[in-house]
Parts: C-alpha cells; sequence; structure tokens
C-alpha cells in the first residue's frame, strides 16, 4: 500500500468556505488564509491553492507573531506538497528546503509540526525518484532533530519517517534492515495512544508482515497479522481500521501460500463481515480486493457457479464507486475474470 505524503492542514475543525479574508486581526487573517487555500488544495484547485499559499508568504512571511509564523511555514510546505503531486519534485524540494531553512531552528510552538512535515515530504519525493540513500538521511533527519519533540502532532511525523525508512532501506538493502526498523517503530511507539501515531504503528506491522511474507516466512507472517488485529482490532480510528483490513487480506495471502485454501476464504469472509459497511476508502479497496481473491480462489477450484456469485457480488457493491481508483480497477478486473466463467 503507497505512502502518503503529510499535508499541513490548520488547526481548525473544518475548512472553511469563505474566499476572501476579511478576519479583524493578523493572527485571525492568516489562519483564514491558510484555511483558504487548504480547501482549494483539497478540491484540487492547485493554481489557486498556490496562489493564496504566496500571498500568505508576501503578506506574513516577516511577521514575528508566533501563531502566524506557524502559518506561514504551514503555507510553505503546503505549497511544495502541490508542486510534489504535479510532477514538479526539484521544485518541490526547494520549497521544503526554504521552509526548513527559514523554520528549522524556530522554537515558536507549534512550528516544528510544519517543518517536519516539510522534511516527510522531502525524504517521501527523493524515495520516489528512487534515491534511497538520499531519502533515508532525510528521514533520520527528522527522527534525530524531532524524535524526543512532545510538541502533538510531531510523533506522528516521526514514526511516519521512520516507515518511509525501512520501505527504503529494504529496497535498498534488503529485508533484514527494514524489518529492524519496524521493530523499533513498535519499540518505541507501540504504546501511545494517539489516533496518528497508532496508524503508523499499524501500518509498520502490516508491512512488516509483508515483508516477511516475501521472503518465505509465511508463518512468521501470520502471526504478525494476528497480532495487529489483537492489538488495533477494536480501534475505531478510519486510519487505524485501514491497517487491520490489510492485515486480514494479507494473512489471506499468507494462507494461499501455504495451500490453505479452506482457511484463506475464512479470512477473506471475516474481512468482509467485519469492514463490509465501512465507508473508509482504504478499507473499501481491501475489502474489494478480498472479495475478488475469494472469487478468484473458488474459480481455480473449478466452483465455477459460486465464483460469478461472488463476482456479481463486487459488481454490484463496488461497480458504482466512482471515487476510489483502486475499487474501480479491481471491479474491471473482476467483470474480465467473470466473463472466463460464461
Amino acid at each position: 500500500m503507497k505512502a502518503k505524503s503529510e499535508m499541513t492542514r490548520p488547526p481548525l475543525d473544518k475548512a472553511a468556505e469563505k474566499t476572501h479574508i476579511d478576519a479583524p486581526g493578523v493572527r485571525e487573517q492568516a489562519d483564514q488564509a491558510l484555511d483558504i487555500g487548504v480547501t482549494l488544495m483539497l478540491q484540487g484547485k492547485f493554481v489557486e491553492a498556490i496562489a493564496v499559499f504566496d500571498e500568505i508568504n508576501r503578506r506574513f512571511g516577516k511577521d514575528d507573531t508566533p501563531g502566524v509564523r506557524k502559518q506561514v511555514a504551514s503555507a510553505l510546505g503546503n505549497k511544495g506538497l502541490i508542486l510534489k503531486q504535479q510532477g514538479k519534485s526539484m521544485e518541490a524540494i526547494a520549497v521544503f528546503d526554504e521552509t526548513d531553512r527559514r523554520f528549522g531552528k524556530d522554537d515558536t510552538p507549534g512550528v516544528c509540526v510544519p517543518v517536519a512535515s516539510a522534511l516527510f515530504n522531502k525524504g517521501w519525493t527523493l524515495e520516489e525518484q528512487g534515491k534511497f540513500v538520499e531519502a533515508i538521511a532525510v528521514y533520520d533527519k527528522v527522527v534525530r532533530r524531532f524524535g524526543k519533540d512532545d510538541t502533538p502532532g510531531v510523533g506522528e511525523r516521526v514514526a511516519r519517517a521512520l516507515v518511509n525508512k525501512s520501505m527504503a532501506l529494504g529496497c535498498l538493502l534488503g529485508f533484514v534492515e527494514a524489518i529492524a526498523v519496524y521493530d523499533e517503530i513498535d519499540r518505541r511507539f507501540g504504546q501511545d495512544d494517539t489516533p496518528g501515531v497508532r496508524e503508523q504503528v499499524a501500518r509498520a506491522l502490516v508491512y512488516k508482515r509483508m515483508t516477511l511474507r516475501e521472503e518465505g516466512a509465511s508463518v512468521e507472517a501470520i502471526a504478525v497479522f494476528d497480532e495487529t488485529d489483537r492489538r488495533f482490532g477494536q480501534d475505531d480510528t478510519p486510519g487505524v481500521r485501514v491497517w487491520v483490513a490489510n492485515a486480514l487480506g494479507n494473512k489471506g495471502g499468507a494462507l494461499w501460500r501455504q495451500g490453505q485454501s479452506v482457511e484463506e476464504i475464512a479470512i477473506y469472509d471475516e474481512l468482509d463481515r467485519r469492514f463490509g459497511q465501512d465507508d473508509t476508502p482504504g478499507v473499501r479497496e481491501a475489502v474489494a480486493m478480498a472479495l475478488v481473491c475469494k472469487g478468484w480462489i473458488l474459480g481455480e477450484q473449478g466452483k465455477s457457479v459460486e465464483a460469478i456469485a461472488v463476482h456479481d457480488e463486487i459488481d454490484r457493491r463496488f461497480g458504482q464507486d466512482d471515487t476510489t481508483p483502486s475499487v474501480r480497477e479491481w471491479v474491471a478486473r473482476v467483470l474480465g475474470i467473470k466473463s472466463e466463467f460464461l
């Protein structure tokens, strides 16, 4: 499952619908402006969003008010993220570096959050380019500078950096080094109750199990999938539920590698039973994938009627999904497989 870039959002409950700044004070104006920029960003209006972020930097960039400095740093980081999403990697990295240069030594409360996010996104940009050594160096920088910072939101960035570091190490050196970092994440953050941090720990455990499975250690992988479910299965946080659902789906894959198709189908049924009504995109993807695998296994067993029934159910439940590209991809794949049985 692909890692996500880190967006710095304003400290508000919801993005505002306003498109102009009319707040009375400087701090309130900066808050409102960032809110407008993030709203445009979430709507995919990247040109307009960048214009707002540039305006924040122009109007408030030299303001020493603590809350304003945080918003300026957030605006820069979000501009960099948009550039990254547009494929302008070098420009994005330059903005992330500017964020760190201007605010990296700022001890104003809260400023460390957008700085840590900017550095994480720089590492992730480098990782996407296959520059694993440089990416790992940036992730290490995040851990070194912010690893002991107890500012709310920073721990999640550190945990995210470690997860991505482990992925980069796996590509660069191999699974042993990657698993060592996954274990470090669990050791450092396993008892943290912060929702964002718990999501990263669950993510690390799933990736550890996937790594073990790919290396042929299916028994060990299944044990770790079970541990993920045991520790996080009752967590209602959407991000955590995504990784629990993925853990169950990957457990099914590990059982398939061991030739335990009956147990595999039982896991897919359990995943559907527990998460089938969840509208979270990542969870829907895991459920759709599980049903596809179930239908494929039934087809391999010569149970064409049952396989077609599963495929029809996938089409019925997910065929009209217009929000999750990966789910649409699974539905299209199912329709192709179903035609082989007709």
